[in-house]
């Protein structure tokens, strides 16, 4: 894995640590921030990685429980 792949995976990592525990909704901002510097790699994401950072998006905005 390169430099950059292993930055995505990690950041991925925080994102679901944060969405699983429900901190997105507690600290909604952080999770936003995670995000954001995830889509900076968006020409190297995969359509499955822009869905769950889109599906991230949706349950922060809408102040949902995350339940996958």
């Amino acid at each position: 894995m390169n430099k950059i792949e292993t930055l995505i995976d990690e950041r991925f990592n925080l994102l679901q640590s944060l969405m699983e525990s429900q901190d997105h909704l507690k600290r909604p901002k952080q999770t936003m921030e995670v995000i954001e510097s995830i889509n900076k790699f968006s020409s190297v994401l995969s359509d499955s990685d822009k869905d769950y950072i889109n599906c991230c998006i949706y349950a922060l905005e809408q102040k949902e429980e995350w339940n996958i």
